[in-house]
């Protein structure tokens, strides 16, 4: 688990650099400071947590980095599709500019279950060797006869359905980098939730590097999203420079000097 985890940090600079092809985003210092604070806080929650012995096989690793690779292709792809929407609509004069969250979601995960069901059913047969359909009766049998798994099932659906909607709400009024750098609360969350007892698992301990981790990836995170309101502010004004004058250089901005030719800028 901590390996995969440890991989599983890649989705952010994996997000950065699909919303660097696709979208023609160019971030900040400022920006990059922040995932930088947040990812490096992240690794070291995974890394003090320990090891369980999982598999660390070159094989998986490719798997698990190809996996997060392809998951934030998917989130910029929509953000990019959140942004065309805003500006065909605003073209068109239409009263709302934003495409509705809940409608993409649903409509995502309706083709999901088409997609999944067969690829899961096949992952199965090749991991096990058992019969896919004789799992699922036995899924669908303890849902319907265990006492507690209809009450336990409609509470994961709720909890399940409302992350999923909040998931496309930040990108579509932030960005698919800013939801990964959010989703990097987990690591700490999760040793801070583990201070309750909860059933079957109990409370565990919460050491120092944890609540550190914590506070520092908040920072990370508040850096970042000031950086993207800094960011939005620097291509407004370009925007509004004449044809020929120079720009204000975005990328890395202010490493790099505070002004280029337009043609460059671009």
């Amino acid at each position: 688990m901590q390996f995969s985890c440890l991989l599983q940090q890649a989705m952010v600079p994996f997000t950065l650099l699909w919303s660097l092809i696709f979208l023609a985003v160019r971030y900040t210092l400022q920006e990059l400071f922040g995932v930088a604070i947040v990812v490096g806080m992240a690794v070291g929650s995974v890394v003090m947590a320990g090891s369980d012995g999982a598999s660390s096989s070159i094989g998986m690793s490719i798997v698990c980095l190809m996996s997060t690779m392809f998951q934030a292709l998917a989130f910029v792809i929509k953000e990019r599709m959140f942004r065309d929407y805003t500006r065909y609509a605003t073209r068109k004069g239409c009263v709302n500019t934003t495409l509705d969250a809940f409608a993409v979601s649903s409509s995502n995960h309706t083709f999901g279950v088409i997609w999944v069901v067969p690829i899961a059913t096949l992952v199965e047969v090749a991991r096990t060797g058992q019969d896919p359909a004789q799992r699922l009766s036995d899924g669908f049998h303890a849902l319907a006869t265990n006492s507690y798994a209809p009450e336990a099932f409609a509470v994961y659906m709720v909890i399940n359905v409302l992350f999923n909607i909040t998931i496309y709400l930040l990108v579509s009024y932030g960005s698919s980098l800013l939801t990964f750098i959010s989703y990097k609360l987990t690591v700490p969350l999760a040793a801070i939730f583990s201070l309750i007892s909860w059933p079957i698992i109990r409370a565990t301990k919460v050491t120092w590097f944890e609540w550190m981790a914590l506070g520092f990836i908040l920072c990370g995170i508040v850096i970042f999203r000031h950086g993207n309101v800094k960011r939005e502010q620097l291509e407004e004004d370009n925007k509004r420079v004449g044809s020929g004058m120079r720009k204000t250089t975005i990328c890395c901005w202010p490493l790099f000097g505070r002004k280029s030719s337009a043609r460059w800028s671009e």
